[in-house]
């Protein structure tokens, strides 16, 4: 590809996503990533487009094994004078073990190796740094987080953890402005019951992606993300926040420019905050995501099904048919990706990968994304053709929280190759302009819509299956899992039919899901090869690997319109309003399965969701 194809490539999608979120703020679902730690990711543009990006980490100070750290003293400590050794915030990372990172306090930046702190720094109840009439974050042994201006006369008695800033930005719910410049911003705020702790940065330097905020505008943000009082940390290159990587490194979540210019430089800081908590667990109660690992079958009830399809094939792409879909919902914004088909279709990997978007999840536009070329024309929501790139055909995107910015959405889908459909990945910055593996990541026959998320340190993959080789005998559901997005190992079959189901019986896509800590949920479509029709049935998991069925008959049965014959349920439950309550999307056909060609339909195939209520 020439130097001026990727210029043109990288205009077009700056273009694109900036228009989708022009005027636009919205703040991603609160993605559990530790027991007690959840992650979020936000987007603004006030003003210009695209002008903010923010990270954001949300913890449960109730929740069990939660612990707080702040960097230690140095070696031949004195203070006022040598208090901290600096180091990146992966080293901070590295050397405690902690599971989040953020930068502190400010500094002596002018001291390249050992360095005194601004203010008030306590670490593991000792002090490292005296107080020096600045706010300051304090945290006691019970994990009771607070702010307080902190001077010599402060009792510090109790006082576990503490970390200092410059500037309240949020008091009381009240948004202060007291830093009018934009830079590159790094935040600790606390919730109004004191539950839950934030730690937030917000990218700047970087031109029309992120250019930075004032401390006002990021009071702002930590409103929205929750937060009821907040504090200035030191920013601009100092901003940085850090995981663990799932190969056992460290993945910086921001874009640091820790040089001050250069973006995905790193500086040594010389404070540091950290968390430590453990694993995701399916076996214990959390509060967090809404109730208990479930040790009996949920009951399920469905509510409030579209009548008519939100979305339906209506461009000159989608002439044949619309298939496949995911939604993912950021806030105040829904995405969706769905495969389309023309009438010149000879395979299924022919398809088009498309793209909407709503402000509420029912109205449903297709942006002109001009990006590429069908039928001699860019003006369509086309992402990806599929004839272009070898297939496209079942993918299925999902967030990755814990991947670096590039690689935070990610997708899996099917190819044609070696005589079967084999499941390969891509991955994207914003779900517009992807990069897709040449090598699969799973070299075994999956022709369905296979599903893929991240949970906790490793990616679950949930594929279709045959009983018989080639095609042979019955579809059944299998399962493989892998601590990285790269090779997986053999699937295991984990659902099939049973002697109570009737013998045309296939499970054919799984449409697998977590819904909470403690509980997974599959919807496969079932299909009944003798009416040719498919129906929705349930299985629950409390490990995401072991499934049982929520009895034999469907939960979805066919509608009366654009669905009467075929449902196929979308993968990614989205969390209601309500608690304890999923909205799913599924595609509805009005023609058989095996009558669904491009002979007897014309525009076929919408998309419609419904309310599950899980109890």
């Amino acid at each position: 590809m020439s130097r001026l194809v990727q210029l043109r490539l990288l205009l077009v999608l700056l273009a694109a996503l900036c228009a989708t979120a022009r005027g636009d703020v919205y703040v991603g679902a609160w993605t559990p990533i530790y027991r007690g730690v959840s992650y979020a990711i936000g987007f603004a543009s006030p003003g210009d487009p695209c002008v903010q990006k923010v990270h954001a980490i949300r913890i449960d100070t109730q929740a069990p094994g939660i612990r707080f750290t702040t960097t230690p003293r140095c070696e031949g400590w004195v203070p006022n004078e040598r208090e901290t050794q600096r180091q990146t915030t992966r080293e901070f990372l590295t050397q405690t073990g902690c599971q989040v990172a953020i930068n502190g306090d400010f500094y002596a930046i002018s001291s390249p190796r050992l360095t005194n702190l601004t203010g008030l720094a306590i670490s593991e109840g000792q002090l490292v740094s005296p107080s020096a009439r600045t706010d300051s974050l304090l945290i006691d042994r019970r994990n009771q987080a607070r702010f307080e201006r902190t001077t010599k006369r402060t009792d510090l008695r109790g006082v576990w953890t503490a970390v200092s800033g410059r500037g309240r930005m949020l008091v009381d719910g009240v948004v202060q402005e007291t830093w009018p410049q934009r830079h590159p911003r790094t935040a600790v705020g606390i919730s109004r019951d004191g539950r839950y702790v934030y730690l937030v940065t917000l990218d700047g330097r970087q031109k029309g992606i992120s250019e930075g905020a004032t401390t006002g505008e990021l009071g702002e943000w930590m409103k929205r993300l929750g937060a009821w009082n907040a504090l200035n940390l030191d920013g601009g290159g100092s901003t940085t926040l850090v995981l663990p990587s799932a190969n056992g490194g460290t993945a910086v979540l921001n874009v640091p420019v820790g040089d001050s210019k250069t973006p995905y430089t790193e500086r040594r800081n010389g404070s540091h905050l950290g968390v430590f908590a453990g694993p995701l667990r399916t076996s214990k109660r959390t509060d967090e995501e809404g109730g208990c690992a479930m040790s009996h079958p949920p009951r399920l009830r469905v509510e409030r099904r579209t009548d008519a399809p939100l979305l339906v094939a209506d461009q000159p792409h989608e002439d044949y048919c619309i298939g496949y879909c995911t939604v993912v919902r950021e806030a105040g914004r829904w995405r969706m990706w769905y495969e389309a088909y023309d009438h010149t279709y000879r395979t299924d990997a022919d398809g088009y990968l498309c793209y909407a978007e709503s402000g509420d999840g029912v109205r449903w536009r297709k942006p002109k994304l001009d990006l590429v070329e069908v039928n001699g024309s860019r003006d369509n929501n086309v992402l990806i053709s599929g004839r272009e790139t070898g297939g496209i055909h079942g993918h299925n995107v999902f967030l990755d929280p814990m991947a670096p910015p590039a690689d935070r959405y990610k997708m899996v889908f099917t190819r044609w190759r070696e005589g079967q459909w084999q499941v390969f990945g891509g991955a994207s910055a914003d779900g517009f302009y992807w990069r897709l593996s040449d090598a699969p990541l799973l070299a075994h026959n999956s022709d369905t819509q296979n599903v893929c998320f991240r949970d906790g340190d490793v990616y679950r993959l949930y594929v279709r299956q045959w009983s018989q080789p080639n095609f042979g005998g019955k579809r059944i559901v299998g399962y493989t899992s892998s601590p990285t997005f790269g090779s997986f190992p053999d699937p295991e079959t984990i659902l099939r039919p049973g002697s109570l189901d009737p013998d045309n019986l296939h499970f054919y896509n799984s449409a697998a899901t977590r819904l909470r800590e403690g509980l997974y949920l599959m919807l496969p479509s079932a299909f009944y090869t003798g009416e040719d029709a498919l129906r929705v049935h349930a299985a629950w998991s409390t490990d995401g690997h072991t499934f049982h069925r929520l009895g034999h008959e469907p939960v979805l049965n066919p509608g009366k319109g654009f669905d009467s014959m075929g449902l196929y349920a979308a993968p990614g439950a989205i969390p209601a309003d309500e608690p304890n309550a999923y909205w799913f999307y599924y595609v509805g056909t009005n023609l058989g399965h095996d009558a669904s060609v491009p002979g007897k339909a014309h525009y076929m195939g919408g998309i419609g969701r419904f309310l599950l209520r899980v109890e």
